[in-house]
């Protein structure tokens, strides 16, 4: 996926988006299980509603730190309860919570820094997640471990 500005992308059970760099605008981004999102360049990812990966999910950093890829998430509780309602009743990917506006999968694997100032950002159990993470509320499950590789700095600056 080159920078530009996106709707809703969702990707089927195994499937991999590659991320080429640069600003990339979308709505919402779910992610089935054992997906996996590759960043091949330095990117932010800005999503205005809630950002989910499924069970057993990867965010890899190819030829870039954790740091260098950003995903900004500007969805709230209520943004995001409205968007699962609009998404044909699907309930969240994997089980995860309705109200966040940024869910991490039990099991997955991410390298990557996700700021969600409006919303939940919650890490389901038994992940590695390397990064930065700042939301309003930040959840982080049994067994998970979170080493910092914080990009937010450079932004912020």
């Amino acid at each position: 996926m080159s920078s530009g500005s996106y709707r809703d992308i969702t990707l089927k059970p195994g499937c991999t988006l590659v991320l080429r760099g640069g600003d990339i605008r979308l709505r919402n981004l779910r992610l089935s299980n054992d997906c996996e999102i590759r960043a091949k360049s330095p990117v932010r990812v800005l999503i205005s509603e809630s950002f989910e990966t499924g069970s057993n999910g990867v965010i890899k950093s190819e030829r870039v730190s954790a740091s260098e890829v950003l995903f900004y998430i500007a969805g709230s509780r209520r943004e995001s309860e409205k968007s699962t309602r609009n998404n044909k009743g699907k309930q969240p990917i994997g089980g995860g919570n309705p109200q966040a506006a940024v869910t991490i999968g039990n099991g997955s694997r991410v390298e990557a820094n996700f700021y969600a100032p409006n919303g939940i950002l919650h890490i389901r159990q038994h992940c590695e997640a390397t990064g930065g993470f700042i939301a309003r509320d930040v959840l982080v499950g049994n067994g998970s471990v979170i080493r910092l590789d914080n990009g937010f700095r450079r932004e912020f600056e």
